[in-house]
């Protein structure tokens, strides 16, 4: 059935206005009824708070060595105790969360950059580049993520920035199937038909139209990939492949107590809960998020 420029035009701009109803008063009024994800957005903004204001809240520095106070507990001087060579384990806590979310966020940026690319060109074009690109993803899909991870991580090497690239090396298959989903859905929608009447390129189709209407998915995953390169991470440098001494990565942290933990157990522990902490507070506002963008939520206001 062929449609007129002028029905295009009339459809492309319901769509658009259905849209920003949507996402004006409704988001909010949904998100805010959600308690726990009120808490997990008010834990993520207080790690993030204590890892740009680390200098200032912690009151040692992170690097120095206090042969004088070995493995002391927690007290009034040091609230989380200090580890095996007299480092206050507060301000290393502090400084630590720098390095978990920066990672966190270099992941996230890798993972939606090849999997958007990826995703868009093989849900639009479909065809051979889908097949292509879809068994590339599977091929990788069955390698264990772990091993991969490790063996890239190994081949470059420990460090911070190479950690980044290992995880989102492996991390971005599953973003690139549902980028790839979401653009099967929404190619073959009204408005999409309505723009290519209106002899919209692709990339303006893709720009303007498929990508702004897949965005809630998209974010809802992101958030919740955060804390899974946080695991990463931290699983990468208790095994010596992540971010190495000085630097108070959190997974470093536990690696480094692990020996003492029969004795002197905030070594590990502190550090443990600090990245429970953090993942739940991100898996609170994800499930947070992913309510609160649904359009059947909003429905039903």
């Amino acid at each position: 059935m062929s449609v007129s420029k002028k029905e295009a035009k009339q459809q492309v701009e319901i769509e658009v206005a259905e849209k920003e109803v949507i996402a004006s008063g409704q988001f909010w009024r949904i998100f805010k009824r959600n308690k726990l994800a009120i808490i997990g957005a008010l834990i993520i903004i207080g790690v993030v708070l204590i890892a740009i204001f680390a200098p200032v809240i912690a009151p040692y520095d992170p690097t120095v060595q206090d042969y004088d106070n070995l493995l002391q507990p927690p007290s009034l001087d040091h609230p989380f105790g200090t580890d095996d060579l007299g480092r206050d384990l507060f301000s290393r806590v502090a400084y630590g969360a720098r390095y978990t979310l920066l990672v966190g966020i270099g992941v996230v940026v890798i993972v939606a950059v090849v999997g958007s690319v990826l995703g868009f060109v093989a849900g639009y074009y479909g065809g051979k580049i889908d097949s292509l690109i879809m068994r590339f993803v599977d091929i990788m899909l069955a390698i264990p993520a772990l091993v991969l991870a490790l063996a890239i991580a190994g081949a470059l090497g420990g460090g911070l920035w190479n950690v980044i690239i290992a995880i989102g090396a492996v991390g971005w298959t599953q973003f690139t199937r549902i980028v790839r989903a979401e653009v099967l859905k929404l190619r073959e929608s009204e408005y999409i038909t309505a723009a290519r009447a209106l002899g919209a390129s692709d990339f303006k189709i893709i720009a303007h139209h498929i990508a702004p209407n897949m965005m809630a998915p998209v974010i809802v995953y992101i958030t919740l990939y955060v804390p899974s390169a946080i695991l990463w991470a931290a699983s990468l440098s208790f095994l010596g492949l992540g971010v190495q001494p000085p630097y108070p990565e959190w997974g470093a942290l536990i690696a480094n107590g692990r020996a003492y933990i029969s004795f002197a157990w905030w070594i590990a522990t502190i550090p443990g809960l600090a990245i429970m902490l953090t993942v739940l507070g991100f898996n609170f506002l994800g499930d947070g998020l992913r309510d609160a963008l649904d359009p059947r939520m909003a429905r039903d206001l």
